[in-house]
This record gives C-alpha cells, structure tokens and sequence, in this order.
C-alpha cells in the first residue's frame, strides 16, 4: 500500500485498543484474527468505503473511525497473516 493509499487520522501501534475483548491493550498486540473480525463483523461496512472521517463526530465515533483506518492501512499485513481477506 502506498502512502497515499492510507486513512488518516488513524491509531498507531503503540495506541491503545479503544474497546472490546483486547481493550487497553497496545494495537501492535492485538490479534491479527482479531481486527479482521471487527472489520468483517461490520466495521469495514460502516468505515470501509471511503476515508469517513469527520471532526464533528463525537467522541467515541472518532475512535472507531481511527480504529478502521488503522486497519484499512494493515490490511494488507492482516490478510497475509490470517489467510483473510478484508
């Protein structure tokens, strides 16, 4: 993926996952099977068509709108991982 492919504002490795079974934990550390799931569970639904982000949306959808840049610009490395397509 180039750079010019990837969503910004997104979470970074060293960030904490904002919910969930693997909340607080590092995004680094966090499943691979894991974030394919969130996305195929209905993140990549809700997110994944375009880049949605929006500084007018509260608080707790910016999250989620950084949490599925972040594994829009992985996903590449998670399906290769997981053997899963996103």
């Amino acid at each position: 993926m180039t750079t010019q492919d990837k969503r910004y504002p997104a979470l970074e490795d060293g960030d904490p996952m904002p919910f969930g079974k693997h909340k607080d934990e590092p995004m680094v550390d966090v499943p691979a099977r894991y974030l394919v799931w969130l996305w195929n569970e209905g993140l990549g639904a809700e997110y994944g068509k375009s880049n949605c982000w929006k500084d007018s949306l509260p608080a707790w959808m910016q999250l989620k709108a950084k949490l599925a840049n972040y594994i829009w610009n992985c996903k590449e490395d998670l399906s290769k991982e997981t053997g899963e397509l996103l």
